[in-house]
């Protein structure tokens, strides 16, 4: 009996051991893992701060680089014509970018005057607009895109500029950048009269009406950093495409869409497709009664409530 006592005795410092041992070894493990946390947060931390060192040194030097361009072609060209005075221009690259980007903020501004005031501070009055001219011809072309597209405003993301100076007294911009247009039945049928007769393209179009469109601008500036000329494009193919996944039903609608080679929506607004929509929808109207049975018709009462098909099955 006293040995049994003793033997039990002796067990019990053991299991405290293994217990003492296995909190031990969780307190290292939590130990160990807090250490690497902290190195892998210290590693983001130096890669942010790189990073950040690195796009302010960008910035500060596009600039600089840009003055030396301008310094080189300014020597080349007095060498070429050396009784020829060239002026320094005092345009620099950012007034470039920022006149850029003010431009593609009042392209999805949504209320007209703030679109007029940017032209004005922004844009030559003879500005060169693919065969137009003026700035009346770049407000009618945003508002008619805007027009099509008024339940959601079109939205410009992801935008990636570029900036060359082709001389002294000429700058060219180069925008690059995403359309967000939001498709309805009514602007397709305005915009692609082919998805009037093709429900199945339709459909396709509906079911993810938030299209992302390939979009380029072209800037060319002059000597005090106006906008001179101004071409954009979208890419209705690339952002189609994304959503049929098919070049033929692409193709197809692009044949006879209402915009130009360019992706700009044309002015004359086909009258076909508004009456082609309205027929469309009053064929859906009258298919969807004549499937639908009166519930107060003598014909119904008498059948219990029981349609043709219930019947039939």
């Amino acid at each position: 009996m006293d040995r049994g006592i003793c033997d039990l005795l002796c067990l019990k410092p053991s299991a405290n051991t293994d217990e003492d041992d296995g909190r031990d070894q969780a307190k290292r493990s939590k130990r160990s893992c807090n250490k690497r946390q902290q190195r892998y947060r210290a590693k983001q931390r130096s890669y942010v701060e790189r990073l950040e060192t690195t796009v302010k040194y960008l910035r500060e030097n596009v600039d600089q680089q840009a003055d030396n361009c301008r310094d080189v072609w300014r020597a080349r060209f007095c060498d070429v014509q050396p009784n020829v005075s060239s002026q320094r221009n005092m345009m620099s690259a950012s007034d470039v970018v920022t006149a850029m980007c003010e431009c593609m903020k009042a392209f999805g501004c949504c209320v007209q005057a703030d679109r007029v005031r940017h032209l004005k501070t922004l844009v030559r009055s003879d500005v060169h607009n693919g065969d137009l001219v003026g700035r009346d011809s770049i407000l009618a072309q945003w508002k008619r895109l805007v027009s099509h597209f008024s339940d959601v405003v079109p939205v410009v993301k992801d935008s990636c500029v570029k900036v060359n100076f082709v001389d002294h007294t000429t700058a060219i911009g180069h925008v690059t950048a995403l359309l967000e247009l939001r498709l309805t039945r009514r602007n397709l049928a305005a915009i692609f009269p082919y998805t009037v007769t093709d429900m199945t393209v339709r459909d396709k179009l509906l079911v993810s009406p938030l299209v992302l469109m390939p979009m380029a601008v072209f800037f060319q500036f002059d000597e005090q950093g106006k906008i001179s000329r101004y071409d954009h494009y979208v890419d209705f193919v690339t952002g189609l495409y994304e959503v049929l996944r098919d070049y033929r039903d692409v193709a197809s609608m692009l044949k006879s869409a209402n915009i130009d080679a360019s992706g700009q929506i044309r002015d004359d607004e086909p009258a076909v497709a508004i009456s082609q929509l309205v027929r469309c929808d009053r064929h859906v109207r009258n298919k969807a009664a004549s499937e639908c049975p009166n519930k107060l018709s003598v014909r119904y009462l008498l059948s219990n409530g029981d349609t043709d098909e219930q019947r039939a099955s």
